[in-house]
């Protein structure tokens, strides 16, 4: 049953990632090729600074909100509790949205120095300010639809969004806006998703709480840590182009970016997978404890092993082309870059089965002192590694710090709870990926074109399939149970995939 479920919950998702993924790519290729390589420099640092503002307005409270609303559902069975938290937590987050969003407004000038070493920039980021009005309540709008399970809205109005935001840069951008252009689009899109997802959550309210709940007090008691969290996790996402902005040109840092943005495409899925456990390991922890908890762990690091390391090992061995496809051959050079994040990805996918089961079972300090970790292992290997291989060395660098995350939360969780993880499927997906990442390296070496990259995909995926066959890494359950939530209708599929992947 709780596969099944995750498997629903994870399908919004991944749709939602699959769609955005589709649009991501088709808008990046205008965009990549609209700007110049120091103009996207400077559209990374105002990521970075909308990135920051994001955080300092979140208070922590999105995890904690999530966290608390799916944990009152499964404990009452009713909406009320929840959405009363997420109506106090949203009242919070737009008071202090307002006020960091004048506070970029008054530094304008200033962070355009920092970031761009100029001031002629400090108009655009006074337009970032509305942005992050915008923007702020965002994330807990999200966590909020996650707590109630609202996984299918929750992803139609991620889709809408990012249709909105992609169609606005690439409209604005064609029409000669600029860099101005790309803030508009960004602000306008966040701000039909804070009015259309605020509504939504507020119409949950037809439930009326069946007890006094979570105060507002134990939630902001229970954020705290989480805010401390949240400032490391960001350092995690972004130390590698915040220091790349001391190191090397704008137009460098425009091609890592483009680079890290190929593989943020790959870093979706895995994420999608994560986001969806963590309210179910919630409801699990509520209703049946931390044993049920190990079993759901078990079973989630199967189905990440299978679906994700062929995406990894496949994005590292075709990275020159579909770098090259995405962004245009002047960003070919990145290709290095991605092929190491993305190896390092497979080698630490498991982490995604993991990642928010130590805020599930009450221990965000120690999910923060992780992350923290793994921030200062890579800036001290950045501080090694890019003085001598620049944009590659900071890949490198990334990936210590992923290798040493994964290696953390794994210790953590299993002194707390005691681990399982299916090492059988794990070792399985890794041997068929090796094998399929073979086989489209030797058709690459052979015909070697960015246009053909659909057929090192096709070749890739009938490798990897017969592997499994193979290896027997699929059973007619795991069939059954995406049959099961697919309906019907996809009985036929189904029945060939049994026949594929069953001996």
């Amino acid at each position: 049953m709780l596969a099944l479920v995750v498997a629903r919950g994870a399908s919004y998702l991944l749709t939602m990632n699959a769609v955005n993924t589709i649009i991501s790519i088709v808008a990046f290729a205008f965009i990549a090729r609209l700007l110049s390589q120091p103009e996207m420099g400077i559209m990374t640092t105002l990521i970075l600074v909308l990135g920051f503002s994001e955080i300092i307005v979140s208070l922590g409270l999105p995890s904690a909100v999530t966290r608390f609303a799916s944990e009152s559902k499964g404990r009452t069975g009713s909406a009320g509790e929840a959405v009363a938290v997420a109506r106090a937590s949203l009242k919070i987050t737009i008071a202090v949205s307002i006020v960091a969003g004048l506070a970029v407004v008054a530094l304008a000038t200033s962070l355009s120095w920092f970031a761009t070493s100029t001031a002629a920039n400090a108009g655009m980021f006074m337009m970032l300010g509305a942005t992050v009005v915008a923007a702020g309540v965002g994330p807990v709008l999200s966590a909020s639809l996650l707590g109630l399970q609202k996984l299918r809205a929750l992803a139609v109005l991620g889709i809408v969004r990012f249709a909105m935001q992609q169609s606005l840069v690439v409209g604005l951008l064609l029409l000669g806006w600029g860099l101005s252009g790309v803030v508009i689009g960004w602000t306008v899109a966040n701000l039909f998703y804070g009015i259309a997802a605020a509504r939504l959550v507020l119409s949950c309210d037809s439930e009326p709480p069946v007890s006094e709940g979570v105060s507002l007090r134990d939630l902001l008691a229970f954020s705290w840590p989480l805010y401390a969290g949240q400032f490391i996790t960001f350092a995690y996402g972004w130390f590698d182009r915040a220091l790349l902005i001391g190191y090397v040109p704008l137009g460098e840092l425009g091609v890592y970016n483009v680079a890290y943005t190929a593989f943020g495409v790959l870093a979706a899925i895995p994420g999608a997978l994560a986001t969806t456990l963590f309210p179910h390991y919630s409801e699990i922890v509520g209703r049946d404890g931390f044993e049920s908890l190990k079993t759901a762990i078990f079973a989630a690091s199967k189905y990440v092993s299978l679906a994700c390391m062929p995406l990894a090992i496949g994005l590292a061995v075709t990275a020159g082309p579909a770098l090259s496809l995405l962004a245009g051959r002047s960003y070919e050079i990145g290709a290095p870059v991605l092929a190491v994040l993305s190896l390092f990805a497979a080698v630490t996918l498991i982490n995604s089965s993991l990642g928010s089961a130590l805020i599930v079972i009450g221990k965000p300090k120690q999910a923060s002192v992780a992350t923290g970790l793994s921030v200062v292992a890579s800036v001290l290997a950045a501080i090694l590694l890019v003085p001598q291989l620049s944009l590659v060395g900071m890949a490198f660098a990334r990936g210590v710090g992923m290798v040493v995350l994964t290696m953390i939360t794994i210790r953590l969780v299993r002194n707390a709870i005691g681990l399982k993880v299916d090492f059988e499927a794990l070792w399985k997906s890794a041997f068929a990926g090796l094998v399929m990442g073979v086989v489209v390296l030797g058709v690459e070496t052979l015909v070697c074109s960015r246009y053909l990259l659909p057929l090192y995909v096709a070749v890739g995926a009938v490798t990897y399939l017969l592997m499994i066959r193979v290896l027997r890494a699929v059973r007619v359950y795991d069939i059954e149970l995406v049959e099961t939530f697919m309906g019907r209708r996809w009985t036929p599929v189904m029945n060939g995939l049994k026949k594929v992947l069953t001996p």
